[in-house]
């Protein structure tokens, strides 16, 4: 039972990680995106 609930926690704390990077990236790519089309120094 324990090593089943580890388990569990273990994959979903993976899952979050891997959600959280994710979102990062799309973050990253978004502000990117943003001081391309802006002009320089909007930042």
């Amino acid at each position: 039972m324990t090593l089943a609930l580890k388990f569990v926690t273990t994959y979903i704390i993976d899952l979050m990680v891997r959600e959280i990077m994710d979102l990062i990236r799309s973050v990253d790519l978004g502000i990117s995106v943003l001081g391309f089309i802006s002009p320089p120094g909007y930042f």
